[in-house]
């Protein structure tokens, strides 16, 4: 979450000291829920706040999906935005309401757009849900995303041993191990980290 406006040295150093630092969210109709206390740390010019239960938490839940809290410790006390969320949500969303008109431009067949549109509201749902499982959609969205990448990385795993096996029957040289290990490891590399390390 990063201050809608930005923090003085004064502020920063009273927050940091505070250790504590109270959080509410902002619900969809604008009024705040209930105050969380919660630890705070100052990094440089930044407060970053952690919380026992992460983002299975009622407050962080809530401010992933509107966006917004308020903060107060030291006695100091501001609006807050979820930026990183927003920036996520909305450049998907955007990029879906773009997807048709570019899918013609590019003139893209049609399985092959739908396929786009599917994973890009899949991954949509995903960030919004941000481990919350409250919704059914959200649930099955992240389920699915789960046991996809999951497949992904046992899928991988699989073809690294297998080549390694053709190395060691000296069927392939070291060069084309190497080779193929790249392509592996840049395929693992795209898959998200989040879900990869779960």
């Amino acid at each position: 979450m990063t201050s809608t406006a930005p923090w003085t040295d004064d502020e920063l150093d009273r927050v940091g000291a505070a250790e504590e630092l109270e959080v509410a969210s902002r619900s969809r109709d604008g009024l705040l829920s209930g105050w969380r206390t919660i630890w705070v740390v100052r990094v440089d010019n930044g407060i970053y706040v952690r919380s026992v239960n992460g983002p299975t938490s009622a407050w962080f839940r809530g401010t992933r999906a509107c966006h917004e809290g308020r903060v107060q410790a030291g006695g100091v006390e501001r609006d807050v935005a979820g930026e990183r969320l927003l920036a996520e949500t909305t450049a998907t969303e955007e990029a879906l309401k773009a997807l048709p008109t570019l899918a013609e431009e590019l003139d893209t067949a049609p399985a092959v757009a739908e396929r786009m549109r599917q994973e890009y509201e899949t991954h949509l749902l995903v960030v919004r849900a941000g481990g919350d499982t409250a919704a059914s959609d959200e649930t099955d969205a992240l389920r699915h995303h789960r046991h996809y990448t999951a497949l992904r990385l046992a899928l991988l795993a699989h073809k690294r041993s297998t080549v390694l096996r053709l190395r060691d029957d000296h069927e392939i040289d070291d060069t084309v191990l190497r080779h193929v290990q790249r392509h592996l490891d840049l395929e693992e590399v795209r898959l998200p980290r989040r879900q990869a390390a779960e």
